[in-house]
């Protein structure tokens, strides 16, 4: 017969501990498409000094939508141990840049600091454009901004307020949502009132800490740490994918709802940055870790430059085979910045074709067969109707590498063998053309790292380049010579997907890539 035991239970008081089960994630911003603008003031490489002030944000969403400071703005104050934007209340101070928006749909995030000594209805993030009041006008928006009582809000032309609550003087995470229909505004991941908000948006520019139209009257004091814009709307799982990865970075994870899929789960960011000037010193991966590189030109480094009254005379080839070009006829350098990344090489509209407006040429060079060419450019005049970007001989005959015929709106390669073309039937005035050719005796074209065309080349037999024209008879392009990379021996897919991704990372034009390219989210390296 067992016997029976009493067991005498006293309650436990002490601390009780349990494990979660976590996934780490790892993710960057513009992994979802329309990222238009991001601000990441904990990268260090993104910001631009003098005398303690900052001169400049840089963009790293890819678009190359850089801020410019007005106003004194200090790299100092810390959010939870990382840099921000100090903004000590003066007036008349902010980031300001360009971004375009005329959808219905908006997403914005935002980091900050707003402390109670702000203006009643000062701006996080505002959208608009130069010299216009952005509160009474549909199109533009206060995006997050001071509410009223503890709130922050966002702003559309005397409609209802979409709000959330926020405690003054410590940093959250905001997010406004524009469905094209309604507006939500969130806090640290917390819904706060949803309002009918409808419309397409029109406005062109940002500001970061000011009120379009009222710079002078509107003051912000508190720090900013990041601001990402999608000109979408993104879903919840989007959303909360951003949030949990503000959150993990500025440390305020315990800031979000138990319920939200991040509170746990931690979302590493990917490291990116923006390349520094001198891409000779930059971590990135550059076109010369490819075998076969023959000519590169780059106008982006400063140091491959000779000019005389700002008139290009001679650029340094940086492939190492001394192709340098000489006998610069007009291109200017540096004023002339190509979609708000670096400077180029520039001619002006008004020059006129057969006018000697030549970059450079090379008698020496030998054009290799078979031969992968790259450049970045925009040509901005239909008139004339032929213009050159390179030309493989210094003669009047032979090869162009690429060249717009503005009559029939093609951008196209031929020779006097034959040619291809592209036809993306419209003009290609102030067109942004970022191209890759493969150039052998089967031949193929990429335009943003889609094929577009094909054909048959064969070797010209020539020696000589000339860029910026055609030799003699000229053809001046007219517009941006950014970067001409050329390989004398045939590029893997991956290889010149990886070329691709540099140059689109490098010159604001990642988002001009295929979403299913390798480098439309990551920078090559």
């Amino acid at each position: 017969m067992a016997s029976e035991v009493t067991i005498t239970e006293t309650p436990y008081s002490g601390p009780v501990s349990f494990a979660v089960n976590t996934t780490e994630y790892l993710f960057t911003p513009p992994q979802y498409p329309a990222c238009a603008l991001w601000l990441d003031a904990s990268d260090a490489t993104t910001v631009v000094t003098s005398n303690g002030a900052v001169n400049q944000w840089k963009d790293k969403s890819g678009n190359g939508s850089n801020a410019t400071a007005t106003g004194t703005i200090r790299y100092s104050n810390l959010i939870n141990g990382l840099n921000a934007m100090y903004y000590s209340g003066a007036f008349s101070t902010y980031f300001r840049g360009s971004i375009k928006n005329t959808s219905s749909n908006l997403t914005a995030f935002s980091v900050a600091i707003m402390n109670s000594s702000s203006y009643p209805s000062a701006r996080i993030l505002s959208l608009g454009i130069v010299g216009s009041v952005e509160f009474n006008n549909t199109l533009y928006t206060a995006a997050i901004e001071r509410g009223t009582g503890n709130t922050l809000n966002s702003y559309r032309n005397f409609a209802p307020l979409g709000q959330a609550s926020y405690t003054f003087g410590t940093p959250a995470i905001a997010c406004t949502l524009y469905t094209g229909t309604s507006n939500t505004f969130y806090i640290n991941g917390t819904a706060g009132t949803t309002v009918a908000s409808s419309g397409n948006f029109g406005y062109s520019n940002y500001e970061i800490g000011g009120d379009f139209g009222e710079e002078s009257l509107v003051n912000y004091n508190g720090s900013i740490g990041e601001i990402i814009i999608y000109h979408a709307t993104l879903s919840t799982n989007q959303c909360q994918q951003v949030e949990g990865y503000l959150a993990w970075k500025w440390g305020l994870q315990g800031s979000l709802p138990a319920s939200h899929p991040f509170y746990y789960n931690r979302i590493t960011p990917i490291p990116v940055s923006i390349p520094t000037l001198q891409f000779t010193q930059s971590p990135y991966w550059l076109p010369t870790q490819f075998p076969g590189v023959t000519l590169w030109l780059d106008a982006a480094d400063a140091t491959t430059v000779t000019q005389s009254n700002a008139a290009v005379t001679s650029v340094r080839d940086k492939s190492g085979n001394g192709y340098n070009l000489s006998n610069g006829l007009g291109f200017t350098y540096p004023n002339n910045i190509f979609n708000g990344t670096y400077p180029s090489f520039y001619c002006a509209p008004n020059i006129i074709q057969n006018s000697n407006y030549i970059l450079g040429i090379n008698s020496s060079f030998n054009f290799p067969q078979p031969a992968y060419i790259f450049m970045v450019g925009v040509n901005n005049s239909i008139s004339p109707n032929t213009r050159s970007y390179a030309y493989d001989s210094t003669t009047s005959s032979n090869r162009c590498f690429f060249f717009v015929n503005a009559s029939i709106t093609t951008f196209s390669i031929a020779a006097s063998t034959g040619n291809f073309s592209y036809n993306d039937g419209s003009s290609y005035t102030n067109n942004t053309i970022y191209n890759n050719i493969i150039n052998s005796t089967s031949s193929g074209m990429y335009l943003n790292g889609t094929s577009v065309g094909t054909g048959t080349m064969t070797n010209s037999g020539t020696t000589g380049i000339t860029v910026g024209g055609q030799y003699s008879i000229k053809n001046s392009w007219i517009g941006h010579i950014c970067e001409l990379i050329i390989y004398s021996n045939a590029l893997t897919t991956g290889q010149r997907q990886q070329v691709e991704g540099y140059l689109a990372w490098k010159w604001g034009l990642r988002t001009s890539l295929p979403s299913s390219h390798p480098n439309y989210y990551i920078p090559a390296s």
